[in-house]
């Protein structure tokens, strides 16, 4: 996997995107996109990345209601809302 360097300003677009109301029409593909990103940088594992990947064409389905229903690991946030590198 090639690990990009990546503004904390992108990192946090994209952070937000990854965390678009379920619901929205498009919010699935955005979702998942964001995922994508944070997922070459290092910030989402490859688990979590094939759950946005399963729930991007259906907007109202949550990604991480069904992640936690399979036991997958969810990104690592801080309280002050940064993200940890996954493993």
């Amino acid at each position: 996997m090639i690990r990009k360097q990546s503004s904390s300003s992108e990192i946090s677009v994209q952070r937000e995107l990854l965390f678009t109301s379920v619901g929205i029409k498009g919010s699935g593909a955005m979702r998942y996109g964001a995922a994508m990103f944070l997922y070459n940088v290092g910030l989402v594992n490859k688990d979590m990345l094939e759950i946005y990947r399963i729930c991007s064409k259906y907007d109202h389905e949550n990604p991480l209601e069904l992640a936690m229903s399979q036991g997958i690991t969810l990104p690592n946030l801080d309280t002050k809302g940064t993200m940890e590198p996954t493993s």
